[in-house]
């Protein structure tokens, strides 16, 4: 079939007089021989044949009786449906055949080759053979190359750690990241087991995950990739346990895992000092509402007692007193009723967070004169000259308690004696 495709290539308007057919032939074998262009053919059964120069551009085998397209393939990156495909419609529909594969050779390096063929019409069969020819696309290939140089570089010198497993999780590539991570270096890494880092605690699920990845391997057809996120603990001698988290893509039908780690010890124990801290903020809460509602009952029965007192005096001997001692006492139950309100605040305060009541609009000038009447009496006796100017005064969105504004007044009050105050 390849000196069917080499005839019609050596038209006979180019002859030249008395050359045989077998020496024009050998000429142009010769010729493409020396342009690295190599000729193959293919069966509709299959089988394949082709010469030394296709077998040193492919890296496929030496030719037999029994080679066939499954023996180029294996040397092909992907797109193996595609020029299957290809190879079917050139047959049946006798239109040219012409594709761009890639090729893989060595430790994963690629090059682009050409390959563009014609049907075998000395034939009469439905399938016709294909006969054609390949050669380097050394354009192609030259960005192949660049661009899995630039990928390697990415790769080798990235910060963060990748490394490629196989489904048993043994390395086949790890980078320097890693290297520097476990204090070693990363070629140390190759032929090991990630099993072999990690703490025991994490290896039951570990395994779990690669037989999970060797089972699917039977629906690689439908879904050949996984993705998804790990995490693990690694004893590293001299750091002691380190936290890492790993992104990985699993490909099934090339049985490869690629992953990308990180080393997230400093935000583990960030985030465990964090949860321990909201652990005593809660528990200091729960002391504080207790003691509040403890206090605020403790402080109710005497201030019952009080204002139970002033009560009777207010019914039995209110015609007894002139006007002063009736202002005293109607002084004194108003400041019992304040502090029953400041101890009903102090346990509501206590429950802030827990509280179901909604926020309210609260004017603050109205939160200022409420409290400077609340403390007359404690700005009457310290001569305090109180000042407010309030323009335009926002609202603020509250819980509403009693005694808004008290607490700063109160002790701007005691602080500032004979001084003006301004607010």
């Amino acid at each position: 079939m390849a000196n069917t495709f080499l005839r019609n290539m050596n038209t006979p308007g180019h002859a030249h007089p008395g050359e045989s057919a077998e020496n024009k032939l050998q000429s142009l074998t010769q010729a493409l021989g020396a342009a690295k262009i190599g000729y193959w053919t293919w069966a509709p059964d299959g089988r394949m044949h082709w010469d030394s120069v296709t077998k040193a551009l492919t890296g496929a085998p030496d030719v037999n009786q029994n080679t066939s397209i499954t023996d180029l393939l294996v040397h092909i990156d992907g797109g193996h449906e595609q020029l299957l495909d290809a190879f079917e419609a050139s047959s049946l529909k006798q239109i040219p055949f012409i594709q761009t594969v890639t090729i893989i050779q060595g430790k994963r390096k690629l090059r682009k080759l050409r390959m563009i063929g014609q049907v075998d019409t000395s034939t009469e069969h439905k399938e016709q053979s294909i006969a054609g020819i390949c050669f380097e696309d050394s354009a192609a290939g030259s960005a192949v190359e660049n661009r899995t140089s630039t990928l390697e570089d990415f790769f080798d010198h990235s910060k963060v750690m990748m490394a490629e497993l196989d489904l048993e999780g043994v390395f086949l590539r790890a980078n320097t990241a890693w290297g520097s991570f476990l204090g070693t270096d990363s070629s140390h890494l190759i032929g090991r087991s990630l099993l072999n880092y990690l703490h025991p605690n994490n290896l039951p699920n570990t395994k779990v995950w690669l037989k999970q990845l060797t089972k699917r391997q039977n629906i690689a057809d439908i879904r050949p990739t996984a993705q998804g996120e790990l995490s693990a603990q690694v004893y590293i001698h001299g750091k002691g346990n380190r936290e890492i988290s790993w992104t990985w893509t699993a490909d099934l039908k090339t049985k490869r895992i690629f992953t990308i780690t990180r080393d997230i010890t400093e935000t583990y124990q960030e985030e465990a000092e964090l949860t321990k801290e909201l652990e005593l903020a809660q528990q200091s809460n729960t002391e504080l509402e207790s003691f509040a509602s403890t206090a605020s009952h403790d402080l109710r029965e005497p201030l019952r007692m009080i204002s139970s007192y002033l009560e009777l005096l207010q019914e039995r001997y209110l015609e007894a007193l002139d006007n002063r001692g009736r202002r005293y006492i109607d002084y004194a139950c108003e400041g019992a009723n304040r502090m029953r309100t400041l101890i009903d605040d102090l346990l509501a305060y206590s429950r802030i967070g827990k509280t179901s009541n909604p926020h309210e609009a609260v004017a603050l000038e109205d939160v200022i004169a409420n409290a400077i009447d609340n403390l007359s009496v404690a700005i009457r006796q310290s001569k305090a000259e109180i000042t407010v100017d309030i323009n335009d005064a926002p609202i603020a969105w509250v819980i509403r308690s009693g005694s808004h504004g008290f607490s700063r007044i109160y002790s701007a009050t005691r602080l500032s004696s004979n001084s003006p105050m301004s607010f």
